[in-house]
């Protein structure tokens, strides 16, 4: 389906969505309601925007349920192969993965809050062109015993045959609040560091700036191979719920549990490490550091 104007669906009640190829769509206010069934996949997708270009989803609800172990199971939102998508407003509860981009082309994703994810709140691969800003991403609940590499931002490059490019990651809130710690802004650059790719696959225009990190675990802002990187503008501090059950014995880890800045990988092209707050701040060339920087110091 492809509609010159948009057409808008405002104010739908579903259990599950999925869009596949088409052009010209506005979800307005919609609530995606999802119950766990018995036997569903953890992968199982509930909102799945599948080759569409001008799609756009602005101040919605995906509500998902807790799965067998009670946590947040599923996937929330899943967009695959798109172009000029947004999503706006849009509040994200209770799944594995709050949302994930795979293969997109002029990407917005702006002021949604997401929370009481059990893994991953927003996940990004071969992307280009696209912005995250104003988004409040808070309080994981996870089980205690899960071995889930738990990330609040992640953009990763495994099997990908182009790089992500011209990211933007601004003014986003990353709070661990009363929830389970997490990684907060990730990239690493598997292409790169594991399967042997060069130049070509580092990623392309990275500005991360202005965003406010609350959380206890050390990678704060890691980013791997880059060509143009900017990290301007950023605070953060460790902070730590203790009563969680995730958090159980977190505490004593010591410098692990101390976000700090990781700019310590291959670059090329400008790098600009500018008016950051950090307990720790790791540059791999002096030259990057342009000033402004405050090392708070770890505390633990």
């Amino acid at each position: 389906l492809t509609f010159a104007d948009p057409v808008t669906i405002k104010g739908a009640t579903i259990k599950a969505l999925v869009v596949n190829s088409c052009e010209g769509i506005i979800f307005d206010g919609c609530h995606i309601d999802y119950d766990y069934q018995p036997g569903q996949p953890t992968h199982y997708t509930v909102a799945n925007i599948n080759g569409g270009k001008r799609v756009t989803m602005k101040d919605c609800r995906i509500t998902g349920s807790g799965g067998p172990d009670g946590y947040g199971y599923g996937f929330g939102l899943v967009a695959d192969y798109c172009e000029d998508f947004e999503v706006s407003g849009t509040e994200i509860r209770t799944f594995q993965r709050g949302l994930m981009i795979r293969v997109g082309t002029n990407i917005r994703v702006a002021d949604n809050n997401i929370t009481d994810i059990s893994g991953d709140s927003m996940a990004f691969s071969l992307c280009k062109d696209i912005v995250i800003e104003g988004n409040y991403v808070h309080d994981f609940r996870s089980d205690p015993a899960s071995e889930f590499h738990k990330d609040m931002l992640q953009f990763w490059s495994k099997d990908d045959t182009q790089p992500s490019e011209n990211i933007t990651i601004r003014n986003n809130i990353f709070d661990i609040g009363e929830g389970a710690w997490t990684q907060s802004i990730f990239m690493r650059n598997e292409a790169v560091d594991a399967d042997g790719r060069g130049p070509e696959m580092f990623y392309q225009n990275v500005v991360i700036e202005g965003n406010t990190i609350k959380n206890a675990h050390l990678h704060g802002i890691t980013v791997g191979e880059t060509n143009g990187l900017t990290i301007r503008g950023n605070v953060l501090e460790r902070k730590l719920n203790p009563n969680n059950p995730a958090n159980a014995g977190w505490g004593g880890r010591g410098s692990v549990t101390v976000p700090g800045i990781f700019a310590t990988s291959t670059y090329t092209g400008e790098v600009v490490i500018q008016n950051n707050t950090a307990p720790r701040i790791a540059i791999g060339d002096p030259a990057w550091d342009k000033g402004g920087n405050t090392v708070t110091g770890t505390g633990a």
